[in-house]
């Protein structure tokens, strides 16, 4: 299984974190916090645990953070 990591283009501080194939499943206030640029396709087991178990938990994690230190695997 897949993940896929996007980042707002109004706020470069969020980025957002699922799987892949589910964005258009997404709570429409998760999706609306875009318009959403792609950034990067991973496996999910290579994720930070916490990041998988919320993705597990809600289908998606959003992490607001600085571009530069963003990471999502461990």
């Amino acid at each position: 299984m897949k993940y896929s990591i996007r980042r707002s283009t109004k706020d470069q501080t969020l980025h957002l974190v699922f799987e892949v194939g589910s964005f258009d499943s997404l709570p429409e206030h998760v999706r609306d916090q875009g318009p959403w640029q792609h950034l990067k396709t991973g496996e999910l087991d290579n994720l930070r645990e916490d990041y998988l178990k919320e993705i597990t938990a809600h289908r998606y994690v959003i992490v607001s953070q600085a571009a530069a230190v963003f990471s999502a695997e461990t």
